[in-house]
């Protein structure tokens, strides 16, 4: 074996693959069946495999040679990811690893710590990436609980409502975010103090208001809350009443949905949006100041009819006429809310979105499309 350049592989299975079925000290075991290869098989095929096969009425042991699962043996690459430099932590891993001395050439030194550096900055990334892991698993186990717990016939309890809502993201976080997403728009450093000539508040407005339309977290979560409260409007099995609350997005959600009449009952004269896309409080000069806050659409309507008169008192002609080709649905069990655009055309959360703007200057969109040529640029 040796003079022919022959190794035996590794093997899986019984030590022995013969003996001689004697009794006692006379019985014999022996490894006859083997593989082997030389030296350039096992560079090529590091990984070579020998199974012993079970056999029953057989001297010698069957084998298989498993080359199906051989990979080359090659250390892993380990890559500098860009994400490293948005942790404080790691700036300091850098710091502790290239004070190290090291012996050599000053390439072999240079070499030396990068590959420390990189090598501490991974594993260090590993460990976090795996705490971040764990509470994942941890918060979906819990999410997949009150999930359960909501679906069954007892429902969510007080206490349970109660760390629903505390698993609402809190603001400080949200700007603790933005703060980061803020400085990697200005090119800001960690220890860098100036001044901008144009707020943040004023860049996250939409593009037709004069800003850029960049996201801002703060300003998104009650539109993203308005989309769960309005998929309770139409589901209402799936979610619990306390989306309806005002810190669920019920606010947020008034501004776009109208309301689809059957009785008026529901439905406030003033403060709802029932005619076209605005709310009567937002038009003071179209209806009587008699009219109360409190006073409800019911109170215009009988046996499914506008009443003419009661309305040229309160409105006006112009106002009554296009009040009275609004439709009435007798065929529904109660006032429904429907969106103002198809959701087809824009989605419940950009509706919303929309609606915190809806008393800014609306002559920016028409500046944009002239496309002129700017004398400053913010960026």
């Amino acid at each position: 074996m040796v003079s022919c350049d022959l190794k035996e592989t590794k093997f899986s299975g019984p030590r022995f693959t013969w003996t001689n079925n004697k009794i006692g000290a006379c019985k014999i075991w022996v490894r006859h069946d083997r593989f082997l290869v030389n030296s350039l098989a096992i560079q090529l095929l590091s990984m070579v495999l020998t199974h012993h096969l079970v056999r029953i009425a057989y001297d010698h042991a069957p084998i298989l040679l498993n080359l199906l699962e051989c990979t080359p043996s090659s250390k892993p690459l380990i890559r500098f990811e860009d994400t490293w430099v948005s942790y404080h932590q790691s700036r300091r891993i850098i710091k502790a690893n290239w004070m190290i001395n090291v012996h050599g050439s000053a390439i072999d030194r240079l070499n030396s710590k990068c590959m420390k550096s990189l090598r501490a900055l991974f594993f260090w990334s590993k460990n976090k990436l795996k705490e971040l892991n764990d509470s994942k698993l941890v918060l979906e186990e819990f999410l997949f609980h009150l999930q359960q717990l909501e679906c069954s016939e007892q429902g969510l309890n007080q206490f349970q409502m109660q760390e629903m809502k505390d698993t609402t993201i809190p603001m400080a976080i949200l700007d603790k975010i933005e703060k980061i997403y803020r400085a990697f728009h200005w090119h800001d450093m960690e220890d860098h103090r100036g001044a901008h000539y144009i707020s943040w508040k004023k860049i996250c407005l939409p593009k037709d208001q004069g800003g850029l339309g960049i996201t801002s977290l703060r300003l998104w979560s009650g539109p993203l809350r308005a989309r769960l409260a309005w998929n309770f409007i139409h589901f209402p099995l799936q979610w619990h009443n306390s989306l309806l609350r005002e810190a669920f997005g019920w606010r947020s959600l008034k501004g776009a949905i109208r309301w689809k009449l059957k009785d008026g009952t529901n439905v406030s004269t003033l403060n709802d949006i029932w005619i076209l896309d605005r709310r009567l409080s937002n038009l003071p000069s179209f209806y009587n100041i008699s009219l109360d806050g409190s006073d409800l659409v019911s109170d215009l309507l009988e046996d499914g009819c506008w009443k003419e008169v009661s309305l040229l008192e309160l409105f006006g002609p112009c106002l009554t006429e296009l009040i009275m080709k609004i439709h009435i649905f007798p065929e529904l069990d109660m006032d429904q809310p429907e969106l103002i655009l198809s959701p087809f055309i824009i989605s419940v959360t950009k509706q919303t979105f929309r609606g915190l703007f809806s008393n800014s200057d609306e002559w920016f969109g028409w500046l944009r499309t002239v496309k002129l040529l700017p004398r400053e640029h913010m960026f």
